[in-house]
This record gives structure tokens, sequence and C-alpha cells, in this order.
């Protein structure tokens, strides 16, 4: 990729038609702002809605697994009623070539999800 002067990877499900490739708006953004990674997300309209959620742990955002969240977590709410994990993930980012070869440097961590 170095090679190419590829600096920007796209990453995304190959089974959403709806789907906006290579977002420009998301690029500008993350360009503009000098961001490694960049996560999309919607609101979940309910709490039941089964799709991962962004957290904040131990200072770092990270996506959580529906079926790891706490009933009690999904379900709480904030002081205007909108819900606290309420921000879905859609499984799209976008990241620097860079991020992705410090992942190179680290010991990748595997987790197994078990859906219901």
């Amino acid at each position: 990729m170095a090679e190419h002067n590829v600096k920007y990877i796209y990453l995304g499900p190959v089974d959403n038609v709806l789907l906006k490739l290579a977002d420009p708006t998301s690029l500008g953004y993350m360009v503009m702002n000098s961001f490694q990674i960049v996560s999309h997300y919607i609101s979940k309209r309910n709490p039941e809605e089964k799709v991962g959620v962004h957290v904040t742990s131990n200072g770092a955002v990270k996506i959580c697994e529906y079926t790891e969240l706490a009933k009690g977590l999904a379900e709480m709410r904030d002081g205007q009623g909108e819900l606290v994990y309420g921000q879905g993930a859609r499984a799209t980012m976008l990241v620097t070539r860079e991020f992705v070869q410090g992942l190179m440097d680290d010991p990748l961590v595997v987790e197994g999800v078990n859906r219901k």
C-alpha cells in the first residue's frame, strides 16, 4: 500500500446495498481532524435492536456486541430520554494506513462472540 501511496482505507460490510462507500464527508472530517480512525454509527430506535453499540471503556471508544450488553445497560436512558448506549455500530469505518501498520506491531486480541 505504501508504494502505491495509499493513505486511507475504507472498511465496510459487503451485504449492505444502501451503504455509501468511502463517504467523502467522513473522509474530510477524518483528514481535517487528523484522526487515525472514524467509525460510523446510527441512532438505535429501541434497546432491543440487535446491533453493536459504541461505548467508552477506560477512555477509549470501543464497539460492544449487542449480546454482551446487559439488559439494564441497554435500556438505560439519559435526562432527555435518549438511550445512553444508543449509538448503533454500522460496521463501517475509515482508517489510515499508519493505523493498520501500527496494528501489525501489537499482538492482536481475538474475542469470540456467541450470538443469541
